[in-house]
């Protein structure tokens, strides 16, 4: 769990509100994660399952580096039981194996963008 967080250095100081993430597992995983703007928390909170994107908005900060950090375990129950999208019996998440599969302490950001504050 201490290994478990990202930080990201924007090319440019910059006011952001928004977070917008594509997390591996999304129909089934919630992660429990933090957000920081160069050391000040801006969201915290567990993510919803989706079928794609969660955006995480929050009050614009200024800020350069911006840090995600898992807090706790992930866990995992299917959203969206009866909808398909694609063969079941394929497994999408290139990352899962036999070794990990079960690995409850991994963040595992498949896309992230920063949302600047409309001006």
């Amino acid at each position: 769990m201490s290994t478990a967080w990202i930080q990201y250095t924007l090319e440019r100081e910059a006011e952001l509100s928004e977070v917008c993430v594509k997390l591996a597992g999304w129909r089934a995983t919630s992660y429990p994660i933090e957000v920081y703007m160069d050391g000040k928390k801006v969201w915290s909170g567990t993510t919803k399952r989706s079928l794609g994107y969660v955006t995480l908005k929050f009050e614009p900060v200024k800020g350069k580096n911006v840090m995600v950090r898992l807090t706790g375990e992930s866990s995992e129950e299917d959203a969206f039981a009866g909808i398909v999208e694609v063969d079941p019996n394929v497994v999408m998440d290139i990352f899962k194996n036999s070794a990990n599969k079960d690995a409850k302490g991994q963040l595992r950001i498949v896309e992230i963008e920063f949302y600047e504050k409309a001006q």
